[in-house]
């Protein structure tokens, strides 16, 4: 009996301790998940703060700051003025085809011209049963078909026109073109946040732009155009595959729809800024 009562006496004891200071496995458990979410909670609130100061800013942007940070993403104004003076890019093009689609090789001239007159362009276009070549030279459309000269379909030529003026490099040029921007909003598209930009362009047409809110690289652009008497045509480019030439950002590849149709796909694989190039070349063929 006297081993007994010291014996009791130390598991009480012991109890008494390990239920006033020692916290039991579940509750030491709970209370450490208790520490990790309010630290998980704190986190998520320093985050949302930062995103609402971020979404803060980002909505207080004038059309014309928006499109300045825009201009910076691709190299700043100074830049792409003294490099894409003229240009050679070549590449692949897939065009939609019913049964399949036809791939080809794609070659692109143009030639910057003051604000007052439009670029010269060129686009020969090699398929494997013919060759497709659209002019500007600065007054007209022309066109011709393995070598020989042809009056392109009215759609075709309002098609070709149109891409002249509804492109990625128009709004990094809206000042020296004249064009005037407004803010539209802004949508989610495949989870990523677009800042909308609407450029006027000097002869009223219109152009929507779709900005990263993250890279500010314009990932889409869209348009309408008057093709036939009946409606207008909705065009929709997007833009992937961003690469640095000669310190300027270009989207190497460009995806066109029409009326939400894929119609055709561009890669280029070969980019030249500054190159010469002679007017004849836009001329004529």
């Amino acid at each position: 009996m006297k081993l007994i009562k010291p014996l009791i006496f130390c598991l009480i004891f012991l109890g008494f301790l390990s239920s006033t200071f020692i916290t039991p496995p579940s509750q030491a458990a709970k209370t450490f998940q208790n520490n990790e979410d309010k630290k998980k909670e704190d986190k998520d609130k320093k985050e949302d703060k930062k995103k609402s100061d971020r979404d803060k800013k980002i909505e207080k942007l004038t059309a014309e700051e928006l499109a300045e940070i825009v201009l910076l993403a691709y190299g700043g104004r100074n830049e792409l003025q003294q490099v894409r003076t003229t240009g050679i890019e070549e590449g692949t093009i897939k065009l939609a085809n019913e049964d399949k689609d036809i791939e080809g090789r794609i070659t692109k001239r143009f030639s910057r011209k003051s604000p007052d007159a439009q670029d010269l362009t060129r686009i020969d276009v090699k398929l494997p049963n013919q060759e497709i070549t659209f002019g500007f030279n600065g007054f007209t459309v022309w066109a011709a078909r393995d070598g020989v000269g042809f009056t392109p379909d009215p759609s075709a030529e309002k098609s070709f026109s149109a891409s002249l003026v509804h492109n990625y490099e128009s709004l990094l040029r809206y000042k020296e073109l004249g064009g005037t921007l407004e803010r539209a909003g802004i949508e989610f598209i495949v989870g990523i946040e677009n800042l909308l930009l609407d450029l006027t362009h000097k002869n009223g047409a219109k152009t929507r732009y779709f900005i990263s809110s993250k890279s500010y690289r314009i990932l889409h652009l869209e348009y309408e155009v008057m093709l036939s008497d009946d409606k207008p045509t909705k065009f929709r480019e997007s833009f992937f595959d961003f690469r640095p030439i000669q310190n300027t950002i270009v989207p190497a590849k460009s995806v066109l729809y029409e009326n939400g149709r894929f119609i055709q796909e561009i890669l280029f694989t070969q980019i030249r800024y500054h190159s010469p190039i002679t007017e004849e070349t836009f001329i004529k063929y």
